[in-house]
């Protein structure tokens, strides 16, 4: 049971934060990270996370508008995390069918909560090795 996660955050304190929380879980893998919607983009294309954690704190309209994209060019979408400082984008990441949106500074019970509930709803399978 892997997941691969992907952040996007133009904040490096904030990213490697959150990078260090996910892998301590064991079963989350860090794929990258991009700083913008841009190269988020990108990075989601080139490596197919299962796991995508964006800052809607800044250029919410762009990450928004790049997860409407990605349904152009995949057939099986990430899930989305929407993280910022306040709940005023949660309405708008909750439309666009993110999992789950954690307010600022980063929680560890919070992230604990939402990595067992993806566990749950979206299990990995595991391969049998012989």
């Amino acid at each position: 049971m892997e997941y691969t996660f992907a952040i996007i955050d133009a904040n490096a304190s904030s990213n490697l934060q959150l990078q260090m929380q996910l892998q301590e879980h064991g079963d989350f893998y860090f794929a990258g990270s991009a700083t913008n919607a841009g190269d988020g983009l990108n990075l989601i294309l080139k490596f197919l996370p299962d796991v995508v954690i964006i800052n809607l704190s800044d250029h919410a309209h762009q990450c928004l508008q790049m997860v409407t994209e990605l349904h152009q060019y995949l057939q099986s979408i990430p899930i989305f995390i929407g993280v910022s400082k306040t709940k005023n984008l949660a309405y708008d990441a909750i439309k666009k069918g993110f999992f789950d949106y954690w307010l600022l500074p980063h929680y560890e019970f919070e992230i604990r909560k939402t990595l067992l509930k993806l566990r749950k709803q979206v299990p990995k399978e595991t391969v049998p090795t012989t």
